[in-house]
C-alpha cells in the first residue's frame, strides 16, 4: 500500500513562507518542516505568488489572478472575504484533480472557507481515500459560550460545520477543548 500523503493547506490570505506576521501560515510552514524531518510525504497547497520568498518547502501553487493573490491587507473587510472565497473555490478544484484513487491522503485545513468549499464541491468518489483534518485557530472559541454564542452563529457557522464534519479536529487552547466550552456546547 502507498504511503499516505499529507497535504497542508494554506489559507489563501498570504503566501507561505509568510512575509508578514501571519500566524496560521507560520503554523503550516512549521508543521510541514516537522513532517519533512520525520520523512513523511507532505506537500503544501498554497495561493500562487510570483513574489514568494525563496524556500525549500514542497509547495503546489493554486493559480489565482495576481491582482487578487498579490494583494495583502491588514483589514478583514469585504475584499479579504472575497479573496478567501475565490481561493477556496480554486483550491477545491485543484485538490480534487490532485487526488488519485490508489493513494490515501490527509488534507489538513486551517481555514473554514477552504474546508467548507472542498467538502461541499468535491464528489464523494474523489474523497473516498481522504481523511479531513481541521485546526481551529480562532481565538473566539476560547471565550465563555454566553459571550460568543451570537458571534459564532453569525461569523463562524462554517467553522462550526467544518469541525463537525472533520475526521479529526485540533484546537490550540485548553478552553476550547475542555468540557462546557463553546465547541462542545455548540455541537
Amino acid at each position: 500500500m502507498n504511503k499516505t500523503e499529507i497535504i497542508e493547506i494554506g489559507t489563501g490570505y498570504t503566501s507561505i513562507p509568510a512575509k508578514v506576521g501571519a500566524a496560521t501560515e507560520i503554523v503550516v510552514e512549521e508543521l510541514t518542516r516537522a513532517s519533512m524531518e520525520k520523512g513523511l510525504d507532505v506537500v503544501i497547497f498554497d495561493i500562487s505568488d510570483p513574489h514568494r520568498s525563496s524556500n525549500d518547502l514542497p509547495i503546489t501553487e493554486v493559480p489565482m489572478p495576481e491582482m487578487i493573490s498579490g494583494k495583502v491587507g491588514y483589514s478583514l473587510g469585504v475584499f479579504h472575504k472575497m479573496k478567501r472565497v475565490w481561493y477556496s473555490l480554486s483550491l477545491a478544484r485543484h485538490l480534487a484533480r490532485h487526488i488519485r484513487k490508489n493513494k490515501s491522503y490527509i488534507l489538513h485545513f486551517h481555514n473554514q472557507y477552504n474546508f467548507f468549499f472542498f467538502r461541499m464541491l468535491t464528489r464523494a468518489s474523489r474523497k473516498k481515500n481522504v481523511r479531513l483534518y481541521y485546526t481551529n485557530h480562532t481565538y473566539t472559541w476560547s471565550l465563555p459560550w454566553d459571550q460568543i454564542k451570537s458571534i459564532v452563529r453569525k461569523r463562524y457557522f462554517m467553522e462550526s460545520w467544518s469541525m463537525k464534519k472533520a475526521d479529526l479536529v485540533f484546537v490550540l487552547n485548553e478552553n476550547t477543548s475542555s468540557s462546557g466550552n463553546a465547541q462542545s456546547r455548540y455541537f
